[in-house]
């Protein structure tokens, strides 16, 4: 029976743990998921200059409060077949890939 109770407290922690993310930070204030087709123009340009042939898998805006800015993480499979995230800020500059 301990061996059962110690099991689940494992698991809530897990699972209570999986809600953080390394966006969890000062100035952040919130995140949603969106179509490529709702991300600026200059952000759709630029994941269409950069990766031509890839599948966008994920598109999501992170809303900052202090800058007032928004950053947009777009996840893809590039034409050769490899997973990648990608950081655009709102005027298509990249910010980084992951």
């Amino acid at each position: 029976m301990k061996s059962f109770a110690l099991s689940i407290a494992c698991a809530i922690s897990l699972i209570a743990g999986c809600g953080s993310s390394s966006h969890d930070h000062p100035g952040h204030s919130g995140y949603e998921q969106i179509s490529l087709d709702r991300a600026p123009d200059a952000v759709r340009d630029a994941v269409r200059r950069d990766y031509p042939k890839a599948q966008v898998r994920h598109v999501g805006r992170e809303f900052y409060d202090k800058e007032g800015t928004a950053h947009f993480h777009v996840m893809l499979t590039t034409a050769d077949g490899k997973r990648q995230s990608v950081e655009y800020d709102e005027s298509g500059e990249r910010i980084g890939a992951h």
